[in-house]
């Protein structure tokens, strides 16, 4: 087997601030300090092209990214922390776990589960992580809104949070760490204090869709098509179609065979020369037609198959075990 280095996420002392241009998911998952990023797929070609702006508080973490898109990912936040994110951008579509993004939207998690991200088009967020244990109100109404959202139509707290990161250096005293923490916690107070956490919403359609997204996501097999996902979940083709165009940007059909593509390449990529071919590989995830493969392929990925399955040394490429599952294999 080839050699594979592990990604470890980068730790960031209190009051530091990162600044960082990425080019991968290796570069993005390195630099995101305390969230754990897995289970990557490339939906886009440089879909994980961006920047991030990270500064690190006493109590708090305050992050920017700005990403062109065309990705789905798992991550997992950062322990002990209630977490809020702003969509300040959404070109296109986005989606966190059943929660159609919009510019404006603030979501609210945790840090007990994993949660599904994806985008299919440029976008731009500000993610605060705040511990858990700090006395506040602010952290109550989170705790009780998550999995929710509230919105800011005006851009109030994406306005205060841009101008902390753009007036901080690394030079700040310590005192200063205090007054920013409390100007987001205050900020962000005033601004949801007449708001009540709004719940997703989804036709029944789109139901059907997250369904599938996370069957697919954990198992997905070459006989996956649009007719039998329809049949099993009692839908019609065209709604399943919609629906997945209004939550993906993407039809169903599309988004499977950008998914299998992903599959693909991590197992070219695992895979060592003599031991494996492109024909098997491609075949195992049902690809028939060698021709208009190897054109996807290159297209997204911006290589021949070949050519990733002759590489020798590797970093983590964003799936671990269990990120996916077969039941079955062709012979």
């Amino acid at each position: 087997m080839k050699k594979k280095e592990q990604i470890k996420s980068i730790s960031l002392q209190e009051g530091e601030l990162l600044e960082k241009e990425f080019v991968s998911y290796q570069d993005m998952a390195e630099h995101s300090p305390d969230w754990s990023l897995f289970c990557n797929y490339l939906l886009e070609p440089n879909g994980m092209d961006g920047s991030y702006k990270v500064l690190e508080l006493s109590n708090m973490q305050i992050s920017h990214s700005d990403m062109v898109g065309g990705f789905m990912y798992s991550f997992e936040a950062p322990k002990d922390k209630v977490c809020f994110s702003i969509m300040q951008e959404i070109k296109g579509h986005a989606c966190f776990e059943s929660m159609k993004l919009k510019s404006g939207m603030i979501a609210v998690f945790d840090d007990q589960k994993a949660y599904n991200f994806m985008s299919n088009a440029k976008i731009k967020i500000f993610d605060v992580a705040i511990d858990k244990s700090i006395d506040s109100p602010l952290i109550k109404r989170l705790l009780d809104a998550n999995m929710m959202y509230f919105v800011d139509t005006d851009g109030i707290m994406a306005d205060i949070l841009l101008e902390i990161l753009k007036k901080y250096d690394n030079n700040s005293e310590k005192a200063m760490l205090s007054k920013i923490e409390e100007k987001v916690i205050t900020g962000m107070l005033n601004l949801i204090a007449d708001q009540e956490p709004q719940a997703p919403k989804c036709t029944k359609g789109e139901y059907v869709a997250l369904e599938i997204r996370d069957l697919v996501f954990k198992h997905i097999d070459c006989k996956l098509n649009t007719i039998t996902l329809s049949e099993q979940y009692q839908i019609t083709p065209q709604t399943l179609q919609n629906s997945f165009k209004s939550l993906f940007g993407y039809t169903p059909q599309l988004l499977l065979r950008l998914m299998k593509l992903n599959l693909v390449h991590h197992e070219l990529y695992e895979s060592k020369v003599g031991e494996s071919t492109v024909l098997r590989v491609a075949q195992k995830w049902g690809f028939s037609h060698m021709g208009r493969f190897s054109g996807y392929y290159k297209a997204l990925f911006g290589e021949t198959p070949s050519a990733t399955l002759e590489e020798q040394d590797h970093e983590d490429d964003g799936m671990r075990v269990g990120c996916v599952e077969r039941k079955e294999e062709i012979v």
